[in-house]
């Protein structure tokens, strides 16, 4: 099993023979270091592919990232023992793909020409379809083709009155596409994972129970900017990124090595565990706050199913 993050550090999950999944392991590349892929974001919300680029029986990554791009990771290595090159741009009508941030790619034979194409969810929601011009081993792409529309909004925000309407989108954004002939009619279906608001609406009150909640609100903004501030103070988050970056590290290392990094770990471990004990009490009150405020919005994590219609679309 293989999964992207947040931070963008590709993992995966060892299969087991009783079909469960072993502890996750850190996917490194040919330089012995976790694979990272765009400019330099902080967090580049990664989604990985499997696919054989170029048709040699080792199976290469397509990733994509929150910049809106996609890369190739050749695999240099073989099957049971992957070794990834430094990431290149995927180009599409000799264009680097953009489709507008959190780029999710998929590969499978939209049009079925016995070519892999290249589908990719963004973050507005939209999918686009990419064909494959070159050949089997040595693909090209076309200029995008929208399948499913923009949503309109990365945040997943959907306006139910809108919908209603017939003049907004019901999913949201961030999409992830999935090729499957869903209903068995030989037709290759798109299910589509999203990332959806709603907006809830705001409680009926009486004048001094809005009184009460301004002051609440008031309160718990007060006390989140403290914490804020309090928190970039402290350092905790720089300090718990290089504590990540050591614990999950997976790459070869002599004994001394690993000695070190140990001892390292644990002086930082001491360090974080010291800042969120100072943090906690104010993370509490700020907890404490939240729960009692009303919700104005529920995100939720959908999965859609657009049903082919057309057999070249």
């Amino acid at each position: 099993m293989l999964s992207g993050s947040y931070p963008g550090e590709l993992y995966w999950f060892p299969r087991n023979a009783d079909g469960t999944f072993g502890a996750r392991k850190t996917l490194l590349g040919a330089d012995n270091k976790p694979i990272k892929v765009g400019s330099g974001t902080p967090r580049l919300a990664t989604a990985p592919a499997v696919f054989d680029w170029e048709s040699d029986g080792r199976p290469d990554l397509l990733v994509g990232n929150i910049e809106g791009n996609v890369f190739l990771l050749r695999n240099l290595g073989t099957k049971p023992e992957p070794s990834f090159a430094a990431p290149e741009k995927v180009q599409a009508d000799r264009q680097t793909i953009a489709v507008g941030g959190d780029a999710g790619p998929t590969v499978a034979d939209w049009n079925g020409d016995g070519l892999a194409d290249l589908l990719v969810g963004s973050a507005d929601g939209a999918v686009t379809w990419f064909r494959n011009t070159g050949t089997r081993a040595a693909p090209t792409f076309a200029r995008g083709v929208e399948l499913v529309a923009d949503a309109g909004n990365s945040y997943g925000e959907v306006d139910e009155k809108k919908v209603a309407a017939g003049k907004g989108r019901p999913w949201g954004g961030r999409t992830k596409p999935c090729v499957v002939d869903f209903d068995g009619d030989g037709a290759l279906d798109l299910l589509l994972g999203d990332y959806s608001v709603e907006k809830l609406a705001p409680p009926k009150l009486a004048p001094d129970e809005q009184a009460a909640l301004d002051r609440l609100r008031a309160e718990y903004e007060t006390q989140s900017k403290r914490l804020e501030r309090e928190t970039d103070r402290s350092g905790v988050h720089k300090l718990r990124d290089e504590l990540s970056e050591l614990v999950e590290y997976d790459g070869p290392e002599s004994r001394e090595q690993a000695e070190a990094r140990q001892a390292e770990i644990a002086e930082l471990r001491t360090k974080v565990e010291a800042r969120e004990k100072q943090l906690a009490p104010l993370e509490r009150q700020v907890s404490e706050l939240y729960v009692k405020l009303p919700k104005e919005r529920v995100s939720h994590g959908y999965v859609w199913l657009f049903r082919r219609q057309s057999p070249g679309r």
